[in-house]
C-alpha cells in the first residue's frame, strides 16, 4: 500500500509524535566516499537516553517503516463510517484485510493531513494568549502557523489548568512562546524543534533542461542549407558550422522559407534572435505541430516584470484578436486546419506596465540589483584575499594530490567571469490558433498559445569547462615559466589542511498501538545515518579565468560545444493567452491587479500552513497563476499580412517604406502611460470601429483543468478552501468563487512520460560513460572509489526505472478507467486526480472594484478543445467502439515515447559507434605508419650489413697480407 502514499508525507526533520519518541544511534560507520550512507552492524552508540541496540539488524527487522507509521494512523483516523462499511471479520484472510485497508486509505471522506501530537504543558504554566509572543518560523505569507512536516504541528492548552481550552500551533511557535516564559516541561521537543529546516522556495522543473532535452530529440539538426552546386553536387559541410551567405533581408518572424537566408559566420550573432539566419534545420518548427517530437514545455517560471519582452509580434493567421465567438462546425472545421494552410497575419504589441501598482515590480528590481551587487563584492573580496574564510564565487576548485585528510600543498581555484543579470528582452513571438482554445466567459477568450522568446531568456548561460582547463594551463605557464623557472615555492608547501567532519544523525522511532492486534509496535521514523564531508581550509592558488560564458545568441561556440549544440536562438513555451471581448474593459482592470497580487501568491513554499478557520494542514502552494505581461495594439507597429512563400519579399518592401516602424526587430517602443479604459467609448477611440477592433492580451500561467468538487478528496477540499482563505486574508476579495475559477494542472501529459523515459536513457548512457571512464582510472583505491560510485548510480538507475514503469502503468490503468466511465456515462465531466493537482485561482472580473471576476457559466468550460459531445446512455457498441479507439491511441502514445527513448539510445549507440571506427582508424594509420618507418629501417640496416661485409672482406686481406709480410722479412 505504500504505493498510494501521497507524495506530500516526505519527512525532513522530525518532531516528537504521542505517545512516546525514542532517539538510538545504531553503529555508525564512516563512509570513505563521503555520501550519506545508512549504517552498518559492525558498532554501537548510547544516546543521551541510553537507548542501546544490542541487535541493529534484528531490532530493524522487527520495526515497522515511516509509510507504515502513517498508513495506520490515517486508517485509525479515518471516519467511523468509512471504517464500519464492510469490516473483515477476524478470520478474514490477508488478502481481504489488505483490501479492506486499502479502500479505508484511499476513500474521499479520510483525512491524510491532520495534526496528532500534543505539546506537554507545566501544570503551574501561564496562559498562551493569542498574538502573545514571537511568531516561529513563517513563509512570506505571514501565516504564523507554519511547520516544515505534520510532526511540526500540535495542539496545545492555553491554560493548563482548562483542559478543553485547547489550540493548534506549530512546534517552532510554541518552542520560541516556552523559551520567552522559562517553562521546560518539553525540553526535548523544544531542542528537537531548533533543528527544523527553514521554509524553502520551491521552484518547478527546470525550464532550461526541459528546453536543452527536447532540442536534443529533433534529430538531423544543422546550420548548413540544403543547396546544391551547379555541378548538381552537395556541398560538404559541416553541420555545425555557421552559415556564410549573406542575407539582404530583414525578418521578424520565423517563416518556412528562412532555411536560405544566412549571413557571413564572421558576421555573427545576427541582428535579432528572430533573424531568418538564427534558424537551423529543422527549426523553426510549425506552431501547434502533431509531430511527438516537437514537445512544447508549459512556462511556469516567476518572471520579473521588468524582463518581460517589450514588445509581443502576435501571429494570428484566423483572426482571433477580433475576439468573435466562434463555435459548432465552424470551430472545429478550424480547430483541424493546419497552420501551413493559413496566412501568417501579425500584428505588434507593446507592453503596458501599470502607472500605479509598481510596488512589486519596484521591490523585484531592488533584490535583483541586490544580489548582483552581492555576487559581485563576494568575487572582489575573494580575489583580494583567497582563503576558505571568505565566501567562495562562482568557479572551480582543482585539488592537488591526493584527498586525504592532513596538511596539504593549496588547490587551484578558478574564479570565472562575473555574469551580470539579464537584460529586458527588445522582443517576443505569440502564435494562436484555434485549436488552442481552452474556453470562454461572458467577458473574455481563453487560448493556450505558443510563445517564443529569446533562449538566453529562459536558459542559463554556461561556460565550456574544457577552455577553462585549457586556459588555466596556458595562466599557469605564462605565470611559472615553461620549466617553472618562475614559480612561486609557496605553491609547493603544505599551507592548507584537509579536515574530515563527521554528522552522525540518530535513528527517530515512535510507538503507537497496532488497531488490528492490539499490540504496541515500533516504527522507525527516521533512519540512523553518518555522513563525512571532507572540506579543505587554507588559502587557495587563483586563477582568473579568461573564458566568457557560451552564448550563441552574443558568439559562435568553441570547438568543444559547437558540435554538440545545435540549436536556434529562440525557444517557445506554451501560456495561456486571454482576450477581451468587443467593448469590455475587464482585461486591463485584471491585469492591474495581476501587478498589484504581493509576490507569495505566485510562489510555492515547502512544509504547511494551517489557515483560519480551517484546522487541518495544507500545502503553501500558489494562489494564482503566474502573470507575463499585459499587451496592447502598437498602433506605430501596424500589422502585415502575406503567405508563407512571400514573407521575405513583404519584410523588405515594409522595411524600405517605414524605417522607423516596428518591423525593425531592434527599435522597440514602450509606453508608461496607462490608458483610461473607464467606459467602452473611449476604447472604441483607441482601437477604432468593432471592424478593426483587435483584443489587448493578458499572458498568464497555464495552469490546468477546473476542479470537479465531487471527484475531490477531504484533503483537496481543504487545499482548495485554503486558496480562498489566504486570498482573503491579503485584503482581496474574489468575486466569483466558482469552480472553474479553481484549477488543478493535469500531470498525465504526453510530453511528460517522453521526458522522463529520454533523461532516463540520458542517465544510463552518463554511467555508462563514468564506468568506462572508472576502468582506465590508474591509480587503485581511486578506481575502487569510482567503482563503489558507479555500482550505487546503477542501483538507483534500476529502483528509478522501475518506479516509473510502476506510476507509468498505474496512470495508464486510471487513465483507462476515467476514459470509460466518460465515454458511457451522461457526465461530462472527467475525473480528476486530485493528488497530482496544483490548484490556484483564475483572477476573473466582477463587479468588485478590487478583484474582478469571471461571471458563472452556465456550463463548465473543458480543457480540451477538441472534446466532443459527451455519448449518451444507449448507443449500442459505438461506446466500445470508441474506447477502443480511445485505447489504441493511448497505446500508441506509449509506444511511441518507448520509440522515443530507444532512439536515442540507438543514437547513443551510433556515437559510440562512430568514436571507436575513428579510433579505429587512427590506429590503422599510425600502424601503417609505423610499418613504412621499420621498411626504411629495415633497408637501412641490409645496406648498412652488406656495407661491413665488404669492409670486413677488405680488411682480412689486409690483415693476411701484413702477416705474410712479417713473415716473409722477419722469419
Amino acid at each position: 500500500m505504500t504505493s498510494n502514499l501521497r507524495p506530500d508525507y516526505g519527512i525532513e526533520t522530525l518532531g516528537k509524535a504521542e505517545p512516546c519518541l525514542t532517539e538510538a544511534i545504531a553503529n555508525p560507520a564512516t563512509s570513505p566516499t563521503m555520501d550519506s550512507t545508512p549504517l552498518d552492524a559492525d558498532e554501537q552508540m548510547s544516546t543521551d537516553n541510553d537507548a542501546i541496540i544490542e541487535d541493529p539488524e534484528a531490532y530493524i527487522a522487527r520495526t515497522k517503516s515511516l509509510d507504515d507509521f502513517y498508513e495506520e494512523l490515517i486508517i485509525s483516523r479515518a471516519p467511523p463510517e468509512v471504517r464500519d462499511e464492510n469490516k473483515p471479520s477476524a478470520s478474514a484472510s490477508q488478502d481481504e484485510v489488505a483490501a479492506y485497508r486499502e479502500r479505508v486509505f484511499n476513500h474521499k471522506k479520510t483525512r491524510h493531513r491532520f495534526v496528532f501530537q500534543v505539546w506537554p504543558r507545566d501544570p503551574k504554566g501561564d496562559c498562551i494568549r493569542p498574538g502573545e509572543g514571537k511568531p516561529g518560523k513563517m513563509t512570506p505569507n505571514n501565516q504564523q502557523i507554519w511547520g516544515a512536516t505534520l510532526l511540526d504541528f500540535y495542539t496545545v492548552n492555553r491554560l493548563p489548568s482548562a483542559p478543553s481550552y485547547v489550540t493548534y500551533s506549530s512546534g517552532s511557535r510554541l518552542a520560541r512562546w516556552m523559551k520567552e516564559h522559562g517553562e521546560t516541561e518539553a525540553q526535548d521537543m523544544i531542542e528537537r524543534q531548533e533543528d527544523e529546516p527553514d521554509p524553502q522556495l520551491i521552484l518547478p522543473t527546470d525550464i532550461g533542461r526541459l528546453i536543452t532535452d527536447n532540442e536534443f530529440l529533433l534529430p538531423n539538426k544543422s546550420w548548413a542549407p540544403e543547396k546544391v552546386d551547379p555541378k548538381g553536387k552537395a556541398k560538404e559541410k559541416k553541420c555545425w558550422e555557421l552559415p556564410e551567405v549573406v542575407s539582404t533581408s530583414i525578418g521578424i518572424c520565423p517563416s518556412y522559407s528562412w532555411h536560405a537566408h544566412t549571413i557571413y559566420a564572421s558576421q555573427w550573432p545576427p541582428p535579432s534572435p528572430f533573424h531568418p539566419s538564427a534558424y537551423p534545420r529543422p527549426w523553426p518548427t510549425e506552431p501547434y505541430s502533431n509531430d511527438f517530437l516537437i514537445r512544447i514545455p508549459t512556462l511556469q517560471h516567476y518572471i520579473r516584470q521588468s524582463l518581460l519582452p517589450r514588445k509581443l509580434v502576435v501571429h494570428d493567421p484566423w483572426g482571433l484578436l477580433r475576439a468573435d465567438t466562434i463555435s459548432g462546425p465552424q470551430l472545429r472545421e478550424q480547430q483541424q486546419q493546419s497552420w501551413r494552410e493559413q496566412k501568417d497575419i501579425r500584428y505588434h504589441y507593446k507592453l503596458q506596465n501599470s502607472a500605479t501598482n509598481t510596488k512589486r515590480r519596484e521591490r523585484d528590481d531592488e533584490e535583483a540589483k541586490a544580489d548582483e551587487e552581492k555576487r559581485r563584492k563576494i568575487r572582489e573580496t575573494f580575489l583580494a584575499d583567497p582563503n576558505t574564510r571568505n565566501a567562495l564565487p562562482k568557479g572551480f576548485l582543482i585539488h592537488r594530490g591526493e584527498l586525504k585528510p592532513g596538511p596539504c600543498v593549496p588547490p587551484i581555484f578558478i574564479v570565472l567571469p562575473f555574469l551580470p543579470d539579464r537584460d529586458q528582452p527588445d522582443e517576443a513571438h505569440l502564435y494562436i490558433a484555434p485549436a488552442g482554445k481552452i474556453g470562454e466567459g461572458h467577458h473574455s477568450f481563453v487560448y493556450r498559445a505558443e510563445l517564443e522568446l529569446p533562449r538566453n531568456q529562459l536558459i542559463k548561460e554556461r561556460v565550456c569547462k574544457k577552455c577553462v582547463l585549457e586556459d588555466m594551463h596556458d595562466i599557469i605557464r605564462e605565470q611559472d615559466g615553461d620549466h617553472n623557472e618562475r614559480r612561486d615555492p609557496k605553491w609547493d608547501k603544505n599551507a592548507g589542511t584537509y579536515v574530515l567532519k563527521t554528522f552522525r544523525q540518530p535513528m527517530v522511532v515512535t510507538t503507537m498501538i497496532n488497531n488490528n492486534t492490539g499490540k504496541e509496535e515500533e516504527y522507525i521514523l527516521k533512519e540512523g545515518k553518518v555522513t563525512q564531508e571532507l572540506k579543505y581550509e587554507g588559502p587557495f592558488r587563483v586563477i582568473e579565468s579568461r573564458v566568457q560564458y557560451s552564448d550563441l545568441s552574443k558568439r559562435p561556440y568553441c570547438k568543444h560545444l559547437q558540435e554538440q549544440l545545435i540549436h536556434p536562438l529562440t525557444s517557445k513555451v506554451e501560456v495561456a493567452a486571454k482576450l477581451s471581448k468587443y467593448g469590455d474593459a475587464h482585461l486591463a482592470r485584471e491585469a492591474e491587479n495581476y501587478q498589484a497580487f504581493p509576490r507569495h501568491f505566485f510562489e510555492h513554499w515547502s512544509g504547511y500552513n494551517i489557515i483560519s478557520p480551517l484546522h487541518d494542514p495544507v500545502p503553501v502552494g500558489p494562489v494564482v497563476p503566474q502573470f507575463y505581461g499585459y499587451y496592447v495594439v502598437d498602433n506605430g507597429g501596424g500589422k502585415s499580412v502575406g503567405t508563407q512563400e512571400d514573407q521575405s519579399t513583404m519584410e523588405v518592401d515594409q522595411k524600405s517604406q517605414e524605417e522607423d516602424s516596428a518591423d525593425d526587430t531592434r527599435s522597440m517602443g514602450l509606453s508608461q502611460t496607462w490608458p483610461d479604459e473607464s467606459t467602452a467609448e473611449d476604447q472604441k477611440k483607441q482601437e477604432g470601429s468593432y471592424s478593426g477592433y483587435l483584443s489587448p492580451i493578458l499572458l498568464l500561467e497555464k495552469c490546468g483543468n477546473p476542479i470537479d468538487p465531487a471527484e475531490l478528496s477531504i484533503d483537496d477540499k481543504c487545499e482548495s478552501a485554503s486558496l480562498v482563505y489566504r486570498f482573503h486574508e491579503e485584503g482581496w476579495i474574489h468575486g466569483s468563487i466558482a469552480r472553474r475559477n479553481i484549477r488543478e494542472a493535469d500531470m498525465g501529459q504526453t510530453g511528460a512520460s517522453g521526458q522522463i523515459s529520454a533523461s532516463l536513457a540520458a542517465m544510463q548512457r552518463t554511467i555508462d560513460d563514468y564506468d568506462s571512464m572508472t576502468k582506465r582510472e590508474i591509480i587503485k583505491a581511486k578506481q575502487e572509489k569510482a567503482q563503489m560510485r558507479v555500482q550505487k548510480f546503477r542501483t538507483d538507475y534500476a529502483e528509478l526505472r522501475s518506479q516509473f514503469e510502476r506510476l507509468k502503468g498505474e496512470v495508464a490503468t486510471a487513465q483507462q478507467e476515467a476514459n470509460r466511465a466518460e465515454l458511457v456515462s451522461a457526465s461530462s465531466a472527467s475525473p480528476l486526480t486530485p493528488s497530482d493537482s496544483r490548484r490556484r485561482f483564475l483572477n476573473t472580473p466582477a463587479n468588485s472594484t478590487i478583484h474582478p471576476g469571471l461571471r458563472p457559466q452556465s456550463e463548465p468550460i473543458s480543457e480540451s478543445p477538441f472534446r466532443g459531445t459527451t455519448p449518451q446512455p444507449g448507443i449500442g457498441s459505438r461506446e466500445f467502439r470508441a474506447l477502443d479507439e480511445h485505447s489504441f491511441i493511448q497505446n500508441t502514445d506509449s509506444r511511441l515515447d518507448e520509440f522515443l527513448a530507444q532512439g536515442r539510445e540507438v543514437l547513443d549507440n551510433l556515437r559510440d559507434q562512430r568514436n571507436i571506427l575513428k579510433g579505429t582508424q587512427r590506429r590503422i594509420l599510425d600502424a601503417a605508419n609505423t610499418l613504412g618507418l621499420s621498411r626504411d629501417v629495415i633497408g637501412w640496416i641490409e645496406k648498412r650489413s652488406t656495407q661491413d661485409t665488404y669492409i670486413f672482406l677488405g680488411g682480412a686481406v689486409f690483415t693476411f697480407f701484413c702477416f705474410y709480410l712479417i713473415w716473409s722479412y722477419l722469419g
